[in-house]
């Protein structure tokens, strides 16, 4: 990323050995727009983001030519490990005839943890037996304890404490494991690594319709804008259907088993070899 990407161009003008850098954005960045952060991208070879809308700012602001941008998505890295769905639920207090939805994603202002809450409580009047889980740190910075702060008490506010668990710390393969149907509600994203992670489970995902997004479900009729009345209604759309949960999660299970480290390096060789 940034710093990394800096210091290559530098060990190059230092080391004869290194033949080649490259700019690597993965997803968000710090943009210095600084005399040293120019001469860099100036000197740098070729530049690799794993979203589209990674390497935009390369194209539009410092018109770097598109022979040296390339979008490069990564693999998942999480290693699938099934919990039994039945004794996770009773972990956490949902039964086990419920429908479980979760958002696995940092409580960051860019997450719209907000906009996922107030569809989910709006849709419990009709469905009783759905369950909301939110994963994410809530410790990791003043922010993200605020945000998690509210949404608790949104949560109480609104008396849906039994409907709802607004968690941190908790083990991301136990709720993988046990929900339904995966969501990504978010203003900015790279190729989110969530997104994956409900691919590898098997899961059906409604995300916002971001470019790094859209690489991984291809033209899915789930990929939305953030509104929160289409929200509600591809929500209604999934728990209505279990077949169609089921097949999309096993399309989306299909088209994640492509993203693997090998073929990773495979395309990372074919960027370099033209770039040689």
């Amino acid at each position: 990323m940034n710093t990394s990407s800096k210091i290559a161009f530098f060990l190059r003008r230092f080391l004869i050995s290194v033949k080649i850098t490259f700019w690597h954005q993965l997803g968000l960045d710090v943009w210095k727009n600084d005399i040293v952060e120019k001469i860099v991208i100036k000197g740098t070879h070729l530049f690799i983001g794993n979203a589209e809308n990674c390497i935009s700012i390369f194209r539009e602001k410092y018109r770097i030519k598109e022979d040296k941008l390339f979008v490069l998505p990564q693999f998942p890295t999480l290693l699938r490990i099934d919990f039994d769905k039945n004794d996770i639920k009773a972990k956490f207090n949902i039964p086990s005839n419920n429908i479980v939805i979760g958002m696995i994603a940092h409580y960051r202002p860019e997450k719209l943890h907000n906009m996922v809450l107030d569809s989910f409580i709006e849709l419990t009047y009709e469905f009783h037996n759905s369950h909301l889980i939110f994963l994410g740190d809530r410790n990791n910075t003043e922010s993200t304890a605020h945000i998690f702060d509210n949404l608790v008490n949104k949560v109480i506010l609104h008396k849906v404490s039994h409907k709802v668990n607004i968690l941190s710390g908790s083990r991301v393969e136990e709720i993988l494991s046990c929900i339904d149907i995966g969501i990504l509600m978010s203003d900015i994203e790279g190729t989110p690594n969530v997104v994956q992670e409900y691919m590898l489970y098997g899961l059906p995902v409604i995300a916002t319709n971001h470019p790094g997004t859209k690489e991984l479900i291809r033209d899915s009729s789930f990929l939305i804008k953030n509104d929160k009345l289409i929200l509600k209604s591809k929500i209604k759309e999934l728990i209505n259907n279990s077949e169609r949960r089921l097949a999309l999660g096993e399309s989306n299970r299909k088209i994640i088993k492509t993203y693997t480290p090998d073929n990773y390096v495979l395309r990372l060789e074919n960027i370099f070899s033209k770039n040689a």
